[in-house]
């Protein structure tokens, strides 16, 4: 995939609302590169947020180029743990020519314990504990916005992406009313329940994210918009036995969808963006028909 100078700066403005540095880095050497006017201008070394003078012996953006994948990995210092995320991406410059870098995303771990009393073993479970919550909904336990926003959908161990992508967009009709009508803890539950009928109803390859409140995204790797439709009815029928908040009156949670497809997907901002659009406005049509 090739980013154009305008798309990887947008791109990077908007990661950097969530992370705490995004940079891009030249794996050659560890320059940080800053895209500016069509060329991309060195500007110091990745090393220095570590307050290192020399490149690690195992540069994570360099594995990530050579390997052509996602590559995660831990940091520390005196003060912090970090996690470091690199992938690998090209981009093409105002000129025409390509320039192959990685893109460096990294943050402070604040909120698990890495290392305890229990050594070495205890460690690696707290890492695989925190790489899960990293990209876990802690209410539904499906991915969250953070795995959306980083694209890991698109590049991880259990899935790359082919042309065929379909994006479902999902919320829960009157939802605000089942809130209000049962109290916060039936709609928890209600948001539990659709979360596992949807995670039973999709592939393997597919993906489930809670992108805030009510509302959910499923992404269908190899599927077409009629293969969405099966999944759809596959919920529906789940929902109407699985979802029921009310069993006195047999009321069970009802589910609004918005289909986009395409057969030419790209792992680039306008392509995403306008899948999530035309999803989004397809699932709020499907809300106000009735």
């Amino acid at each position: 995939m090739a980013y154009k100078i305008c798309e990887i700066k947008r791109l990077m403005d908007y990661l950097s609302q969530v992370f705490d540095t995004v940079r891009l880095v030249d794996p050659m050497d560890g320059r940080i590169l800053l895209p500016q006017e069509g060329i991309l201008q060195p500007d110091k070394y990745c090393f220095s947020i570590w307050e290192d003078n020399t490149r690690c012996e195992t540069c994570i953006s360099k594995t990530a180029m050579e390997t052509g994948e996602r590559k995660v990995k831990f940091e520390f210092t005196d003060e912090a743990t970090y996690q470091v995320i690199a992938c690998p991406v090209q981009i093409e410059q105002r000129d025409g020519s390509q320039y192959y870098c990685t893109m460096e995303i990294v943050f402070t771990v604040k909120d698990a314990l890495l290392v305890g009393a229990r050594g070495q073993h205890n460690f690696n479970m707290n890492i695989v504990t925190y790489q899960k919550k990293l990209y876990q909904d802690s209410l539904t336990k499906v991915f969250n916005r953070r795995y959306f926003d980083e694209r890991i959908f698109c590049d991880n161990a259990r899935c790359v992406l082919s042309d065929m992508v379909v994006f479902v967009m999902v919320d829960l009709k009157k939802f605000k009313l089942i809130n209000d009508t049962y109290g916060h803890s039936t709609g928890d539950w209600v948001l539990q329940r659709t979360a596992k009928v949807m995670r039973a109803c999709v592939g393997n390859e597919d993906s489930v994210i809670r992108i805030g409140g009510d509302e959910f995204l499923l992404i269908l790797n190899d599927s077409t918009a009629q293969d969405a439709e099966k999944v759809i009815e596959r919920i529906n029928r789940k929902m109407a036995q699985e979802v029921i908040y009310d069993p006195e009156k047999q009321l069970c949670a009802v589910a609004n969808f918005g289909i986009a497809s395409t057969t030419r997907f790209k792992n680039t901002s306008a392509c995403i963006n306008a899948l999530l659009k035309e999803a989004d406005e397809k699932m709020f049509l499907d809300k106000n028909k009735d």
